[in-house]
């Protein structure tokens, strides 16, 4: 192991503390004290919190102590939101009695070498007294399940499967707030800072080892160790998706200023990566909507993709898409013809995409019929979702809907369509097979019940085509690389059970 490794021990402390101090707690709305105090009131239950402020006396109703030396006990974590030149002596005020410092305050390693000299000390004076520093220049971290929060300005997520490393704090922030807003649960959060001492590449370590963790997202600039990720990454068991910072000379550059990490060569590192079967990601969107699918759809068995569409033009833009990104659409067996035949209009192209010519009612019921179809590996539907709340809000129908007859007429199609989303997803289980959905009302559908369903489940409801089938066939490799390496692993061990016997 390298000097200074972590144990797993000391994360699950940094990630549930029992007790916590927060080093320029304040009650002035608008400071980075106020807020991540605010944060941790919230998940309060169990755990002791002393707030840490020069001028002492009360906040929040708690006892606020001057300093770290005046601690009554030795707590797990200590936040410091003081400006820079300070932060060294808080961590000298509490030797013995801390075990993490959770350094938010920036102005170091970023800064130049002054900085990192002066990151290095911090460093070293934690350790001298067996204590970690986490940052500098973090935007927190956070444990959904455990309610417990040092991020400000964020609400809290739904606890889930997902554990985020980041090398930004407002990209890594960004994916906490949009998976809150889409449904998809997290597990832990963790902002690495300038990873003077703890790097991403032992966070990651720490995550496949964490049970709560199914799935691991990075933003990541630069490794300080390239050679031990790419270990880790091959013996993980875990999926792994990464956005990459600093991938062209103006983002290096960038890169440098904003964490100091050397952004490292493009090639060498996606090579790596794709050898590691990890995902990467162009966006942060796609690095969410995608471990959102391979959390919540059965893993494809390969690359045949049939297509449900509301018009022409959708169903024109998703065969693009899935041409661009090497998928097939698959052709539809003469018996699945004949039964959509039976429910669309004559008028239907008899082919894939399945254009349901504005039979919009009939959506689901051919999305399942797609299903059945053995030669359709993955479904994807466009259109026919969420359309009577679509209809409510166009002016012809307002007198309509004034109605009782109204009203009542698009209660039954609600009730009906969670019923057809039901049938489909049973049938997407039987099948074993991926379905992935597109509305391009999906912002018109929040709050309904019909967004409320899809979010109970953490299916991601993407916004077009193009997103939709880039995170399907993020799915599919994903798939693909597994099944190489399980069928790579399956013929080693033949060969090695022919050896023996031989």
């Amino acid at each position: 192991g390298r000097e200074g490794k972590v144990d797993r021990e000391f994360f699950d402390m940094f990630f549930d503390p029992r007790s916590i101090a927060v080093v320029g707690a304040t009650e002035n709305v608008g400071k980075w004290g106020f807020y991540v105090m605010q944060s941790l009131l919230e998940a309060r239950e169990g755990r002791a919190i002393f707030p840490v402020n020069r001028r002492g006396g009360s906040l929040f109703g708690l006892h606020a102590l001057r300093s770290l030396a005046e601690l009554p006990q030795p707590v797990d974590l200590a936040v410091i939101v003081v400006p820079a030149p300070w932060v060294r002596e808080v961590v000298r005020e509490g030797e013995g009695k801390v075990r993490a410092y959770l350094v938010i305050t920036s102005g170091f390693g970023e800064m130049g070498e002054r900085g990192r000299e002066e990151e290095r000390e911090l460093v070293r004076t934690a350790r001298s007294f067996g204590a970690r520093i986490i940052g500098p220049n973090s935007f927190g971290h956070l444990n959904a399940r455990a309610g417990i929060s040092t991020l400000a300005f964020v609400e809290k997520p739904l606890p889930g499967g997902i554990s985020i490393a980041s090398q930004s704090g407002n990209c890594g922030v960004y994916l906490v707030r949009r998976g809150r807003e889409r449904g998809i649960g997290l597990a832990k959060f963790i902002s690495t800072g300038n990873e003077a001492d703890i790097t991403f590449e032992d966070w990651v370590e720490y995550f496949f080892r964490d049970p709560e963790t199914e799935i691991i997202l990075g933003y990541v600039e630069g490794l300080r160790e390239g050679r031990r990720f790419f270990e880790l990454l091959q013996n993980g068991k875990k999926p792994v998706l990464l956005i990459k910072g600093g991938r062209t000379p103006a983002g290096a550059r960038a890169a440098a200023s904003h964490t100091g990490a050397l952004a490292g060569e493009e090639g060498i590192f996606e090579a790596a990566m794709r050898q590691s079967g990890v995902i990467l990601a162009e966006d942060l969107d796609e690095l969410l909507e995608t471990a959102a699918l391979l959390l919540s759809e059965p893993a494809p068995r390969g690359r045949r993709v049939g297509i449900v569409t509301g018009g022409g033009g959708y169903g024109v833009l998703a065969a693009d898409a899935c041409e661009k990104a090497g998928l097939v659409l698959a052709p539809l067996s003469p018996k699945t013809m004949e039964r959509i035949d039976e429910i669309l209009p004559p008028r239907w192209p008899r082919s894939n995409p399945v254009d349901t010519v504005m039979a919009f009612f009939a959506a689901y019921r051919c999305l399942e019929i797609l299903l059945e179809d053995e030669n359709v590996d993955a479904a994807l539907m466009i259109g026919g979702i969420g359309i009577s709340y679509a209809l409510q809000g166009s002016i012809p129908l307002r007198e309509f809907l004034e109605k009782e007859e109204g009203r009542s007429f698009f209660r039954a199609r609600e009730e009906e369509e969670l019923e057809d989303l039901e049938r489909v997803l049973e049938k997407r289980d039987k099948m074993g097979k991926p379905v992935v959905f597109c509305s391009i009302f999906s912002e018109a559908l929040r709050g309904t019940r019909l967004y409320e369903a899809f979010r109970r489940r953490q299916i991601p409801l993407f916004s077009s085509p193009q997103r939709a089938v880039k995170a399907l066939s993020n799915l599919i490799r994903y798939a693909e690389f597994h099944n190489e390496e399980a069928e790579g692993a399956g013929a080693r061990r033949g060969r090695e059970d022919r050896d023996r016997r031989a």
